[in-house]
């Protein structure tokens, strides 16, 4: 199968799984002090909230709501600024045309404050775990004849200021339920590379976009199906994930009605793909 034909083969496999999960996505790795939780319940945010409340360099993973924290008898410090997460509730309705009762998310905004930012709690500190992201030589090989300047920080971004990609350490990862730390290990570096693709020196793609925005997701797509292309033809996994599925529909969800942006996604994505593969040694002549 040509490469084309296997990248859209690929595409076509990760919308049906797009279809059959939703937005459930868990950041693969654990931030600073660990996942963002619920201090009330210990339950761990889900799909965009994640980002959310990583991006807020916090110094606990523990935040609740302002009334929350006041059950907890813990007082949110004044001067605070909380940070605004999303919550899909689902909502019953009868359907006009059929008459049957159906469901529909219903959106709700909720802010949340950290346990840094209130008096009172002591924040639970997170026990030091093995590393579990087992080293692959192929495809360690194929990132290092990138000639990318990877940086191991706590997050995971690509900063076109310095034309660095960021990854957080090994082992840092941790298993989800569909994926290992090893395949959420590489699916995130190759992620970043892809993104380091659309340096204005190499693909110019438009990547300086404000978060959240139409222009952020749809980078964010062609970065996550550019991984799921290479996670694939360097054997790291052998089809897609449900993982990688979660994470599209998380952004696919803020172009709304823009039922081809998967596509453009996708051939921006192959070309990515290619050009990372353009980037490796050729094989010896006999």
């Amino acid at each position: 199968m040509q490469t084309k034909q296997l990248q859209e083969s690929i595409t076509n496999n990760v919308i049906k799984l797009m279809s059959e999960h939703g937005t459930n996505w868990t950041m693969p790795w654990l931030v600073d002090n660990g996942m963002p939780t619920n201090a009330t319940n210990g339950n761990e945010y889900h799909g965009i909230n994640i980002m959310l409340l990583a991006m807020q360099n916090m110094g606990t993973s523990e935040w609740a709501t302002y009334k929350q924290w006041h059950l907890k008898d813990a007082q949110v410090k004044k001067g605070a600024h909380g940070t605004h997460i999303i919550f899909y509730k689902p909502l019953a309705v009868k359907d006009k045309a059929t008459g049957k009762d159906t469901t529909i998310p219903l959106m709700r905004n909720y802010t949340v404050f950290n346990a840094d930012q209130v008096d009172g709690y002591e924040p639970q500190t997170t026990k030091e775990k093995p590393c579990l992201v087992k080293k692959i030589k192929t495809v360690e090989t194929f990132i290092n004849n990138t000639n990318a300047t990877i940086v191991h920080s706590g997050k995971a971004f690509y900063r076109p200021g310095d034309d660095t990609v960021n990854i957080p350490d090994p082992d840092l990862f941790k298993d989800t339920e569909s994926s290992t730390a090893q395949e959420n290990y590489y699916s995130t570096l190759l992620h970043e590379l892809v993104h380091w693709t659309g340096n204005k020196d190499r693909l110019n793609r438009k990547i300086l976009n404000q978060f959240s925005s139409k222009d952020y997701a749809k980078e964010e797509l062609v970065a996550e199906l550019g991984a799921t292309f290479l996670c694939i033809s360097l054997g790291i996994t052998k089809q897609p994930r449900i993982d990688h599925a979660q994470y599209l529909n998380c952004w696919l969800s803020v172009l709304k009605t823009d039922t081809n942006a998967i596509f453009r996604a996708s051939a921006m994505a192959g070309r990515a793909s290619d050009y990372l593969h353009g980037l490796q040694e050729p094989p010896p002549q006999s």
